[in-house]
């Protein structure tokens, strides 16, 4: 939710407006990318709003997760972490949650 609001304009002095927001999720927490998880209804608001979803390849084979399984508009990487490195190498700042 965090990332699909900072792609929203606001007027908010706490607001952050961003030209792109990308997540990528490794571990466990790629289970909620399947579709018909319990928070397929605010993934999917989140890509409709431009969001780019990445699921880390190597925790969705961990967890039984393949790509047939996720909610459509979801990309993949093979490793999150190489993903995370190479959009910080393409000027992006990151964020852990």
């Amino acid at each position: 939710m965090s990332a699909r609001t900072s792609l929203a304009p606001t007027d908010d002095e706490a607001g952050f407006p961003a030209a792109a927001a990308d997540v990528v999720v490794v571990g466990p927490a790629v289970k909620a990318l399947a579709a018909g998880s319990d928070h397929a209804d605010a993934l999917r608001e989140s890509l409709d709003a431009g969001v780019r979803v990445v699921a880390c390849e190597l925790a969705m084979g961990k967890v039984g997760i393949s790509t047939n399984d996720l909610m459509d508009g979801v990309d993949t990487a093979p490793n999150g972490f190489h993903e995370l490195f190479r959009l910080q190498d393409e000027g992006y700042e990151t964020l852990q949650l």
